[in-house]
């Protein structure tokens, strides 16, 4: 089972409005099509379709356009995740808290927080959710907690049905900040005080994982 992520993305296509969007869907459905039985079958992860997903630009297609991305209507990206789910499932669902994530950061991050994020987006890189934790009243309840030491930034905590982890370059963690407010960490995925646990859970061919930070 390969957990491996490409460190230089191949071209990626610009995505400049909805109907772009709505036909680089089809594509990556239809590639998602092939072997879909066969991966379903024999657990295999859909490494190949996330990284066309990618690569066909679908990541930033809600990136607003001062940042390069095409900023498609509601309507549209509820047509692209029909299109990507018909082909495979797990396809559909894998990259949909990425679409989520960056409305966050859209609100809440800097200016060149924005940038920075977009263009990585934009260049194909994916970014997924650290996911809720457990043994909490609700997921809004935090124990992750980041402290400041030295200007130097450390995270305590676990995560739990953390979808798309295997896929992603970067990880959204939420977590307490030291004044008391809650803040999104960006992470690399390959930072090593990072773990991550398959748990089994989900979609077959999704792979949920819990994240340990220390």
């Amino acid at each position: 089972m390969s957990n491996s992520l490409s460190k230089t993305t191949a071209y990626v296509q610009v995505i400049q409005n909805d109907q772009q969007a709505i036909n680089a869907a089809y594509q990556v459905a239809d590639f998602a099509l092939e072997g879909r039985n066969t991966r379903d079958q024999q657990r295999l992860l859909p490494h190949e379709q996330i990284e066309s997903f990618s690569q066909k630009g679908l990541g930033g297609i809600r990136i607003a356009k001062k940042y390069g991305g095409a900023f498609v209507s509601n309507k549209t990206l509820a047509q692209v995740f029909r299109i990507l789910s018909k082909g495979d499932a797990n396809v559909g669902q894998i990259p949909q808290n990425q679409i989520s994530l960056l409305n966050l950061i859209e609100i809440m991050g800097t200016e060149q927080q924005k940038q920075f994020i977009f263009s990585e987006i934009l260049a194909g890189k994916r970014l997924a959710n650290g996911g809720p934790e457990r043994n909490t009243h609700d997921s809004k309840t935090l124990k992750t907690t980041l402290t400041i030491e030295n200007g130097k930034y450390f995270l305590n905590g676990e995560k739990f049905y953390s979808t798309g982890t295997s896929f992603a370059h970067w990880l959204a963690i939420k977590a307490v900040h030291p004044e008391g407010h809650v803040v999104l960490v960006i992470v690399n995925r390959d930072l090593k005080a990072l773990k991550l646990l398959m748990t089994g859970m989900g979609l077959v061919n999704v792979l949920q994982r819990a994240v340990q930070l220390n």
